[in-house]
């Protein structure tokens, strides 16, 4: 059975896994939150605790005033649980892979399935859950549509994209590093790519999908071209252009279908007044 402190360090891991760069207090609220509901609650030193699994970042300029520190899990804990999670990750893609799969193939005018259909599924047919959110790991394993859907990996190159970014733990890198960013974080300089890395992040994320965060690594990511050899720079800047077509696509049809949803309550409200 599982110590105060072991439950407590564990609740954490998870917490800041699905919301990093959050404040202490949240931190400590989500904690004594969970433990009053589970009757497991006891005197602690929390500072202590959270120490232990993870580590503060100070907030830049003006902002810091407001917000002050915001913490992460430490590298060595965050990849831990990753590949603690990973099998059950692994398991749960799979069931999800044979249900897209077979949806598309009994409606095959559709390019991918929307994110609810999934969660239905997903809340029954998977009987051993990851701790991280479906929203969180589906990108792991499947690529989004233009119109914000899901779909199979359509050949053997995506399939692999998605395969070797697992393994390098290259989205889960890029997720921290844009934490940082939105926090306002001032950022480690373990944690800052240089641009070489940058552009192969940027080429990830056109790779496997990921077009908005790949619009955001190149405007907000601190890249510099020209630290960067001609043709590589060259490449950077086409796979941000196809990131931000991508996105100016999705925006674009999202609005054309709500425009027809709004046409076709339009008709029925006439047909009904007929």
């Amino acid at each position: 059975m599982q110590t105060f402190r072991e439950l407590a360090r564990q609740l954490i891991r998870e917490y800041l896994q699905a919301h990093p760069g959050t404040s202490k207090d949240h931190i400590y609220d989500e904690l004594v939150s969970r433990m009053v509901r589970a009757g497991q609650m006891e005197s602690h030193n929390f500072d202590e605790i959270l120490r232990e699994v993870a580590e503060p970042a100070h907030v830049g300029g003006e902002r810091r005033k407001e917000q002050g520190e915001r913490w992460y899990l430490k590298e060595t804990e965050e990849t831990a649980l990753d590949e603690a999670e990973s099998a059950l990750e692994d398991a749960a893609s799979q069931v999800m892979a044979a249900f897209i799969e077979k949806r598309l193939a009994d409606e095959p005018e559709r390019e991918g399935i929307h994110y609810s259909d999934l969660f239905e599924h997903y809340l029954y047919a998977v009987k051993e859950k990851p701790r991280r959110q479906l929203a969180d790991w589906l990108l792991d394993y499947f690529y989004k549509t233009p119109d914000g859907t899901y779909r199979l990996p359509v050949d053997e190159a995506e399939a692999e994209a998605k395969t070797e970014a697992r393994a390098s733990g290259v989205l889960r890198r890029i997720k921290r590093f844009l934490a940082y960013l939105a926090n306002g974080s001032i950022v480690p300089d373990r944690e800052r790519p240089n641009a070489a890395t940058l552009a192969d992040w940027i080429r990830h994320c056109k790779r496997t999908g990921l077009y908005e965060q790949g619009k955001l690594l190149y405007e907000q990511g601190g890249l510099n071209l020209d630290h960067l050899p001609e043709e590589i720079a060259v490449d950077v800047e086409e796979d941000y252009q196809v990131c931000t077509r991508m996105l100016t696509r999705t925006g674009t049809e999202k609005g054309q279908k709500g425009k027809r949803r709004e046409g076709e309550k339009g008709k029925r409200k006439k047909e009904q007044r007929v």
